[in-house]
C-alpha cells in the first residue's frame, strides 16, 4: 500500500505502457534482422507479435538498463494487451484516421530530425529517406493510436467519488503516508521590446523585395534558394526553410491562420508572429495537416528598446504592488506571451499538465526568482529570452506554495484523486482483459509459458 501511495507522484502509464522507441529501434531493428530468422512467438485474433518485437525492447532496455530479471516476459505482455486493444478497437469500429497517424509519425520524426540538425541529416546519418522511415512505421504507429485509443473507451466511463478518496486515505497506515516536496504556482507577466517603426519598415522592405523576387523567378526551387540564403531561422541553410508537415495547434496562431488559407504553390504577404516577419509557401495539405516552407526574418533592437521595455515591467509591477490593478487584469490588459496569458498568466508544468510545480520541477532562473518569495509576493523584472531567443522582460508572481509535507487530504485532496482513478482505471482495464482473452483466439510459444505475467493469457 506504501508503494502504491507513493507512486501519486509520479505519472501512471495504466497498462498500456508499450511504445516503440524510434531512436533506438532505428539502429537495432535492422540489425536483429540481418542476424537471425525471425519466429511466431504469439498470436491475438489475426495479430502477430514476433520474436525480433520482444528482443528490440530487451535490447532497449539492456542498453538504458532498466532490465529485470523478467523482462522479456514482461515486453511480451505489454504486447499482448496491446493487439488485444487493436484486434477488438476494429472489431468494435474504433477508428483512427490517416491524418492522425501522420502527424503523429511527424511529430516523432521531427523531433529526431531536430537532434540530428536537419532532415538532410537525418537520411544520410541512416542512409534512408524520411518517406521510406514513415512507411516502415505507418503501420506501428496506427496500432499505438487503436490500441490508445481504445483503452481509453474502455476507461472512460471510470469516476471517483469523493467518498472513495477519503476511503481510501484511511486506509492507509499512518507511517505509510508518503512525503511531498514544497510546491508552487507561478504566474508570469511578460513584456517584450518594441521595434521603432524605422526598422520594421526596413526589415519589411526587404523581405517584400525577396518576395517579389522569388515571384518573378522562373526556377522551380526559387523559394527554397532565398531560405537558404537569407532566412534567419537557424538551421534554414540546410533545411530550406522546410518545416515538414505540422496539425493544427503546433505552428504560432498567426502563421498557422495565414497558412490554412493559401493554395498549394502559393506564396504569403507578410506575416508577423512572435518569431519576427515570415513570407510563407504552403506545399501540401492533406486534410488537417499542412506542409510549409518560410523565410523568417528576426526583430531588431537596439539599447534604447530594451531599456523602454525594462521602465515599462517596472511601471506595471509599481501598480501591482500599490494595489491599482490585480495580477489578473495585469497579465490580461499587458502581458505579451499568449501561451501563458491565456492561462491567465499561470505557467504549466509539461510533466503533469497542471499548474502546480515540484520547487525541483521549475528552470533554474524560475526557481531562484521564486525560491525565498511567499505566496502571494511578486519578484523583481528578471531580464530572459523568449523561445525565439530574443530579449524580454518578466515578473513573476507566486500564486500558491506549500512546504514540504507528509500527505493530507486537505492539500493533496486531487493528486491522491488521480491516484484511485488510476487504480480504478486499470481495474476496469484488467477485467476487460480477463473477459476479451476468453473470447480472442490467443496462442504464445512455449518458450514463454512459465513467464509469470503471462499466465492468464495461456488457456
Amino acid at each position: 500500500m506504501s508503494k502504491l501511495l507513493t507512486s501519486i507522484t509520479t505519472s501512471n502509464p495504466g497498462l498500456l505502457g508499450f511504445c516503440l522507441c524510434f531512436a533506438f529501434i532505428l539502429f537495432a531493428e535492422a540489425d536483429l534482422h540481418a542476424q537471425r530468422v525471425d519466429a511466431v512467438v504469439a498470436v491475438v485474433g489475426d495479430k502477430i507479435i514476433l520474436d525480433s518485437d520482444v528482443e528490440v525492447q530487451y535490447q532497449q532496455a539492456a542498453a538504458e538498463g532498466g532490465m529485470g530479471p523478467d523482462a522479456k516476459c514482461n515486453f511480451l505482455e505489454q504486447m499482448l494487451v496491446q493487439q488485444m486493444l487493436v484486434t477488438h478497437a476494429v472489431l468494435d469500429s474504433v477508428l483512427v484516421s490517416d491524418e492522425e497517424v501522420e502527424a503523429e509519425l511527424n511529430s516523432r520524426f521531427n523531433y529526431y530530425i531536430s537532434v540530428l540538425g536537419s532532415e538532410a541529416a537525418f537520411e544520410e546519418y541512416f542512409k534512408k529517406s524520411v518517406v521510406e522511415f514513415k512507411e516502415d512505421f505507418r503501420e506501428d504507429i496506427k496500432d499505438q493510436l487503436l490500441a490508445r485509443r481504445m483503452q481509453s473507451e474502455i476507461t472512460s466511463k471510470v469516476s471517483v467519488t469523493p467518498h472513495e478518496v477519503k476511503q481510501f486515505f484511511y486506509s492507509v497506515p499512518q507511517d505509510s503516508l508518503p512525503y511531498f516536496n514544497a510546491e508552487v504556482e507561478v504566474g508570469e507577466i511578460v513584456i517584450k521590446p518594441e521595434m521603432r517603426e524605422p526598422v520594421e519598415e526596413e526589415l519589411k522592405a526587404k523581405l517584400r523585395k525577396i518576395r517579389q523576387e522569388i515571384v518573378d523567378s522562373e526556377e522551380e526551387d526559387a523559394f527554397s534558394k532565398a531560405a537558404a540564403t537569407y532566412s534567419q531561422e537557424p538551421g534554414a541553410a540546410a533545411s530550406e526553410g522546410n518545416l515538414g508537415f505540422k496539425k493544427r495547434g503546433e505552428l504560432v496562431p498567426q502563421y498557422e491562420a495565414a497558412a490554412y488559407r493559401m493554395k498549394k504553390g502559393e506564396i504569403s504577404d507578410i506575416v508577423e508572429t512572435e518569431f519576427g516577419f515570415h513570407i510563407i509557401k504552403l506545399l501540401e495539405r492533406r486534410g488537417e495537416l499542412i506542409n510549409t516552407q518560410h523565410i523568417l526574418f528576426r526583430p531588431k533592437f537596439e539599447q534604447p528598446d530594451v531599456d523602454a521595455a525594462r521602465a515599462r515591467i517596472d511601471s506595471i509591477r509599481g501598480l501591482i504592488e500599490d494595489g491599482s490593478i490585480s495580477f489578473n487584469r495585469a497579465v490580461a490588459r499587458y502581458s505579451q506571451d499568449e501561451s501563458s496569458k491565456l492561462n491567465g498568466g499561470m505557467l504549466v508544468n509539461p510533466q503533469s499538465g497542471t499548474t502546480i510545480y515540484e520547487m525541483d520541477q521549475l528552470d533554474p532562473e524560475i526557481y531562484f526568482a521564486v525560491d525565498t518569495l511567499q505566496q502571494g509576493q511578486f519578484s523583481t523584472p528578471i531580464e530572459a529570452k523568449d523561445r525565439s531567443g530574443q530579449d524580454q522582460f518578466r515578473i513573476l508572481f507566486v500564486k500558491s506554495k506549500t512546504k514540504p509535507h507528509l500527505a493530507n487530504l486537505d492539500d493533496d485532496y486531487h493528486k491522491i484523486q488521480t491516484f484511485v482513478e488510476n487504480i480504478k482505471q486499470e481495474e476496469a482495464m484488467s477485467k476487460w482483459l480477463y473477459r476479451k482473452i476468453k473470447e480472442t483466439y490467443v496462442q504464445i510459444d512455449p518458450e514463454y509459458s512459465e513467464c509469470p505475467l503471462t499466465g492468464r493469457w495461456i488457456q
